[in-house]
């Protein structure tokens, strides 16, 4: 259940050894949400959380094509978190959604550096060669360094 999931996510916080926040913090911060609200307790939740303020208006505003990005983002990494498997969940939300393959593998190595598993470290790490470039977050080295790789 939610308590549950609120738990596994606080595991999370917890070990992170050397970086001070999740990505998943990140991205809330950027889309100047607060992250204390994840995981909502519904999909309809997260949806107001992403495009409704506070009393129910609709944000106009976030009409930006990196600010619609992020907001995918944080819908796929919220699937991912809902067990959604991870080999499927790139290839079908990109067809859904229209996004870039990168936007999609970001998230995913994103999700997966978040993770406090061993696995979902390998996973990350092999999947990193394919979609690093200039643009990739240097978090993503402090996280590798920080869990030894």
């Amino acid at each position: 259940g939610l308590a549950g999931w609120q738990s596994t996510l606080e595991r999370r916080r917890q070990s992170l050894q050397s970086v001070p926040t999740l990505f998943l913090d990140d991205m809330w911060a950027a889309l100047e949400r607060s992250a204390e609200f994840y995981p909502p307790e519904s999909p309809e939740a997260l949806v107001k959380a992403l495009w409704w303020y506070e009393g129910g208006k609709p944000a106009v505003t976030d009409s930006a094509d990196d600010t619609l990005a992020l907001k995918m983002k944080a819908m796929m990494y919220y699937l991912l978190d809902l067990g959604h498997p991870v080999e499927e969940l790139p290839t079908t939300f990109q067809r859904a959604m229209r996004r870039p393959t990168r936007d999609l593998q970001e998230v995913l190595v994103a999700f997966l550096l978040d993770c406090a598993e061993p696995d979902a470290l390998d996973q990350a790490c092999r999947l990193l060669p394919s979609m690093a470039d200039a643009t990739t977050p240097f978090k993503v080295v402090q996280v590798l360094y920080a869990r030894g790789r």
